[in-house]
């Protein structure tokens, strides 16, 4: 058995996707999926179904505060937007509480990195959807290790503040033979998603890495910026701060930053009402 199968085998309780988002995903897959049908679908969990509205009346869309029903979703974000919202729904429900860890910080860091790397993500040209999925679940592995050490986990956290994600990665490792990057990989290949966001994940800490993929240095420059913003560090000091490798890997221009970043600001207040 491999590190990653003998990790696995530890949680007595893995979280798996509910049934009804992955009969979503399933009818979303097809170009003739029947509106009417994908409703039906998410009225039958109540939860699902107010994240999902939640999480519509998103200043993303440009309707914020105005989406009612699901039927409003759909008309205003796109079939295809409105499988991201189910998803990303479906994630924060599978992880809901854990031990040791504040799940909802944890989820806040994650929406404010989703929503900037979107917006880097439009910038580069790349899928919108497929990096805001990236990215909301970019550090998803680090659930599972408070899953199976929540002390030392929590412990490790605190050392870690200062680290960038690579370093804390060989921390994780040194520690429990594992990094919570591969584990993220691992889980999100387990519950069937795209390959092109396993890799993001396994690599966003590392974006320059031999096997990494672009989408990797999106998510990697969302996450400094959101951890920045939470922080409340100025905006040109946040640009300044970030690797010029890995904005010069998407053609990023550094000179734009401190404008986008101030504007990112909003997306705080959004990960709370999405929560």
């Amino acid at each position: 058995m491999n590190d990653i199968d003998n990790f696995f085998g530890k949680i007595a309780n893995l979280p798996m996707m509910p049934k009804v988002i992955q009969e979503v995903i399933t009818l979303l897959e097809h170009d003739d999926v029947n509106a009417n049908d994908v409703v039906k679908k998410i009225s039958l969990d109540q939860v699902l179904s107010a994240k999902v509205l939640r999480l519509s009346n998103s200043s993303y869309y440009g309707r914020s505060g105005s989406v009612k029903t699901l039927n409003d979703a759909i008309a205003i974000t796109g079939l295809q937007n409105l499988k991201t919202l189910v998803v990303a729904s479906g994630i924060t429900a599978a992880f809901s509480k854990i031990e040791g860890i504040d799940i909802q910080s944890f989820w806040r860091h994650s929406f404010i990195t989703a929503n900037i790397a979107r917006q880097l993500s439009r910038q580069c040209r790349y899928n919108t959807e497929v990096t805001y999925l990236s990215a909301l679940m970019h550090n998803i592995g680090l659930l599972p290790i408070y899953m199976v050490y929540p002390t030392e986990a929590s412990d490790l956290d605190i050392r870690s503040q200062n680290l960038t994600m690579k370093e804390r990665n060989t921390v994780e490792e040194l520690q429990f033979g594992i990094n919570h990057c591969d584990i993220g990989a691992e889980l999100t290949r387990r519950w069937n998603f795209p390959e092109e966001i396993q890799k993001t994940i396994q690599h966003y800490a590392d974006p320059l890495a031999e096997k990494a993929n672009k989408l990797a240095s999106v998510v990697h420059l969302a996450n400094q910026i959101s951890q920045d913003l939470q922080a409340d560090i100025e905006p040109e000091a946040s640009a300044e701060a970030l690797n010029t490798e890995v904005l010069a890997a998407i053609n990023i221009d550094i000179d734009d930053l401190p404008e986008n970043i101030e504007s990112y600001k909003a997306f705080i207040a959004e990960a709370e009402a999405a929560l």
